[in-house]
C-alpha cells in the first residue's frame, strides 16, 4: 500500500543505511512516486544526492534549533563545511555541525570573496557614469558611435583636449557651453578613449619621448620595413588585400578579399570568400626564417604563427595590422 506521507521531513537528520557514519539533512521532499517518497539529502562532507525512504535511517543527533532553512553558497570559516549552514528563526545564520556551531560573522560568503578579487567596478560612482555618458553621448552625435576603432587616434590630439577642458575648470567654467556636458565629463571622456585605444594596440603615441625606442624593448618605426607582396597564406596570389611588415625578427603578415578562382565569369562570387573562422582578413605574426631567393626581398618564415587576429572589414584590417605592429615592436628582443 502506498505511503500517503513522507517518513521524513525537510531538515531532519539523516544517515544513509550503507553508511551509518555520514549524517545529512534533507533538504527537498517531492511527491510520492509509485511507492515511494523522492528526497534531496545534502550530506556532511557537501555532497548532495537523491535517495528514497528505503536508504534512509533517522538521525539521533539533534536538530538545529532555531530555525532550519539551509543556506547555498556559505561555508563555516572554523571547520568549512557547506552542508550544515543554516539561518535560524532570528535571522541570523549558524554552522550545526557537531562540535562547531559557529555564527555570523564567522560564516563567509565564498562569492564576495572571489569578487573581492575582481575589478571593484561597484565603487564608481553614478555621477561620473552619467557624466561620462552625456560627453560620449556629444562626441557620438559629432562624429559617429565608437569612432576611434575605425582609425585608431593620436595621442597628442587627446591630450590637447583634456588640456582646454582641464583649463576651463580652473577659469571657473564647470559646463561645457557646447555639449552642456561638464568639463569634467569630457575629461574622464577622453582618457576612457586613450585607455581602449591603448589596450586595443591602435593609439598612436605622436607626442616627444614615445616614438624613441627604449633600451632593447622597442623598435622605433623608421626601423620598420613595408613588403607589397603578401607575407603568409598559400592562397595568397587570390588575395587583393595585403599587408607585409618586417619588425626587427619578426614579420606582420595581413590578407583578406579572397577571390578564389573560377571556371567562367558566371561563377566568380560578388563578395570575398572566407580565409578563416567567419573572417574575410586575417593578421598573423611569424618569426622570420630568411629572405625569398627570388630577389623581391620579402622575408622567408619559419613554423607557425605567433600571434593572429581576424576582421570582416578592410578599415579594422589595416587597424589591426598597424597594431599589432605596435605590439609587436614593443617586444623585448623582437
Amino acid at each position: 500500500m502506498q505511503d500517503t506521507q513522507p517518513k521524513f521531513k525537510v531538515g531532519q537528520r539523516v544517515l544513509h543505511k550503507n553508511n551509518s557514519n555520514s549524517a545529512g539533512t534533507v533538504t527537498q521532499c517531492d511527491p510520492p512516486s509509485f511507492i515511494k517518497f523522492d528526497y534531496q539529502v545534502t550530506w556532511s562532507n557537501g555532497v548532495i544526492s537523491r535517495c528514497d525512504h528505503a536508504d534512509l535511517l533517522p538521525h539521533t543527533e539533534p536538530a538545529p534549533t532555531g530555525g532550519i532553512t539551509p543556506v547555498v553558497g556559505y561555508e563555516c570559516t572554523k571547520c568549512s563545511s557547506s552542508a550544515q549552514v543554516w539561518v535560524g528563526e532570528d535571522g541570523k545564520m549558524r554552522c550545526h555541525r557537531a562540535g562547531c556551531n559557529e555564527t555570523a560573522p564567522a560564516l563567509q560568503d565564498p562569492k564576495r570573496d572571489a569578487g573581492l578579487k575582481k575589478s571593484a567596478l561597484q565603487l564608481i560612482p553614478t555621477s561620473h557614469n552619467r557624466d561620462l555618458a552625456a560627453a560620449l553621448r556629444h562626441g557620438a552625435d559629432k562624429y559617429g558611435e565608437w569612432n576611434w576603432l575605425g582609425t585608431g587616434v593620436k595621442l597628442s590630439t587627446y591630450i590637447g583636449a583634456i588640456r582646454r577642458h582641464l583649463d576651463a575648470i580652473m577659469d571657473g567654467e564647470w559646463l561645457d557651453p557646447e555639449s552642456g556636458a561638464s568639463h569634467a565629463g569630457h575629461i574622464t571622456a577622453s582618457c576612457a578613449i586613450l585607455i581602449d585605444c591603448k589596450e586595443r594596440g591602435i593609439l598612436d603615441t605622436d607626442v616627444p619621448g614615445h616614438n624613441a625606442a627604449p633600451s632593447g624593448s622597442a623598435i622605433p618605426r623608421d626601423k620598420w620595413e613595408w613588403f607589397g607582396n603578401a607575407g603568409h597564406l598559400y592562397v595568397s596570389n587570390w588575395c587583393r588585400y595585403h599587408l607585409t611588415t618586417k619588425i626587427g625578427n619578426h614579420l606582420v603578415s595581413t590578407v583578406g578579399e579572397y577571390y578564389p578562382p573560377h571556371a567562367t565569369e558566371r561563377d566568380c562570387p560578388t563578395k570575398p570568400t572566407t580565409i578563416g573562422c567567419d573572417r574575410t582578413y586575417e593578421t598573423m605574426v611569424f618569426k622570420v626564417e630568411g629572405v625569398c631567393e627570388c630577389g623581391c626581398g620579402l622575408p622567408t618564415i619559419s613554423g607557425s604563427e605567433i600571434e593572429a587576429d581576424g576582421y570582416n572589414d578592410p578599415k579594422a584590417a589595416t587597424a589591426g595590422h598597424r597594431a599589432m605592429c605596435e605590439r609587436v615592436a614593443s617586444w623585448p628582443n623582437a
